[in-house]
């Protein structure tokens, strides 16, 4: 059965301001608490922006940032019992535009989502005009405004509005569902809040999970083991992930086989893609990953023991931005707490040793380390300062080093202020 939504005109955007005809709350009582949906888009800056709105009223997001993956992961998905209620597609995807994957699916899926198409540069008239012609009446465009996503949202909330009672239901509510896997999972990652993360993650979808610290880590539980698929990250000490895959395909023409290879990687433009798939991966994931970016990836390449109806849980969602990062887990975000509480600041104290004495490499470790717990927990700002200082050192520019320190450190005790209510009852914060 196809499900549609209510549709409203959009004029031609021709500045990134609001046009003011947006709206700048939704009503009391406007739920979407389950409701899936899924981003296309190459520019991750548009995705996190998406991620963020979306996930503040409840909806359960993932990612693409391929085309030609999210096509196939669109197909499966509509024909199973948790299907994408809507598509936000950006219409300057390389290989398959957004325009492309709007034709595709109108010819593959009866179960069609609703479409929303991201407009941005230059072209940005034309390409309204062809969503006019196109029948795609739900259009945003770039940079991403709150009040034109709250104009589209209106229209799809669970209040009846005038608009809603003439034309019918907006979005159907989806059926949670529970996915599990009896797999063997070896998780390739030095960062410790991603490691929890991803391993948390794993084993509620029924994995079985072991963790490397590193590519020579991962080389070596090859050689020991095997696995039926493997989340590898990109650049660690020692052996970074695509050495690593090589590697293991090496191995791997010796001893026959093929285990999937999934790297978990911050790099979404095209040329790392490329490195990824010259050097043996089978996919990649953007970090920070999210569970339904897990659990697709595990859906693309093994087969699930079980796909059965969710039990409901009687408590509602908690509303905590944090806690909806880690699936309402306010066990896993006690234990991420701790941890970042007691290194962030040692970390930090770290970097200033490193600047002083002009220490480019360890400067760059250590900000790529902050970088990626930072950017788990959706504190960007901070995100943005470490990976400024670690462009900064890589280019061996003390100068361009020391503007971001004091940014840092003030967006990650931000982040810790945050965090602080959520350490489990008893534990002792570390002095300083």
């Amino acid at each position: 059965m196809t499900v549609s939504i209510p549709a409203f005109e959009e004029k031609p955007r021709e500045t990134s301001q609001s046009t003011g005809s947006a709206a700048t709350s939704l009503p009391a009582g406007a739920s979407f608490a389950g409701r899936h949906v899924l981003i296309v888009g190459h520019q991750e800056s548009v995705r996190c922006d998406l991620r963020q709105f979306l996930a503040r009223h409840g909806f359960r997001v993932s990612e693409h940032h391929d085309s030609t993956l999210a096509l196939g992961d669109i197909i499966r998905a509509q024909t199973s019992v948790d299907p994408y209620a809507a598509l936000f597609l950006d219409v300057a995807l390389p290989r398959l535009s957004g325009f492309d994957l709007v034709d595709l699916l109108r010819g593959a899926c009866q179960n069609l989502p609703t479409f929303v198409m991201v407009l941005g540069g230059v072209a940005r008239a034309e390409q309204t005009l062809r969503c006019q012609a196109s029948g795609l009446t739900h259009t945003l465009g770039v940079p991403i405004l709150e009040a034109d996503c709250l104009a589209i949202l209106s229209r799809w909330q669970n209040v009846p509005s005038p608009e809603a009672k003439a034309s019918g239901s907006p979005i159907a509510p989806v059926s949670p569902v529970t996915t599990t896997f009896s797999a063997s999972i070896l998780l390739v990652e030095d960062n410790l809040i991603n490691q929890h993360v991803a391993r948390t993650m794993l084993k509620k979808l029924g994995c079985t999970v072991t963790v490397a610290n590193n590519g020579l880590e991962a080389v070596r539980a090859i050689e020991k083991s095997s696995y039926d698929l493997v989340f590898m990250d990109i650049q660690m000490p020692e052996m970074d992930g695509l050495e690593a895959t090589r590697a293991i395909r090496s191995l791997e023409k010796l001893s026959g086989g093929h285990v999937p290879i999934v790297t978990l990687t911050a790099h979404a433009l095209e040329r790392d893609r490329q490195q990824c798939f010259e050097a043996g991966v089978d996919d990649f994931l953007t970090k920070p990953v999210r569970r339904e970016e897990i659990l697709r990836a595990l859906q693309r390449h093994l087969v699930a023991d079980a796909v059965l109806p969710q039990v409901p849980v009687t408590s509602p969602p908690s509303g905590s931005h944090m806690l909806s990062l880690v699936d309402e887990d306010r066990e896993l975000l006690g234990h991420l707490a701790g941890i970042l509480i007691e290194s962030t600041p040692k970390h930090l104290a770290e970097l200033k040793v490193a600047v002083a004495s002009a220490d480019f490499a360890r400067i760059q470790e250590i900000s790529h380390k902050l970088k990626g717990s930072m950017a788990q927990l959706d504190a960007f700002a901070a995100k943005s300062a470490a990976q400024a200082i670690e462009a900064a050192a890589k280019a061996k520019d003390l100068s361009g080093v020391g503007p971001h320190l004091a940014s840092l450190a003030a967006e990650s005790e931000a982040l810790l202020v945050e965090l602080r209510p959520f350490l489990p009852v008893g534990r002792v914060e570390p002095v300083a």
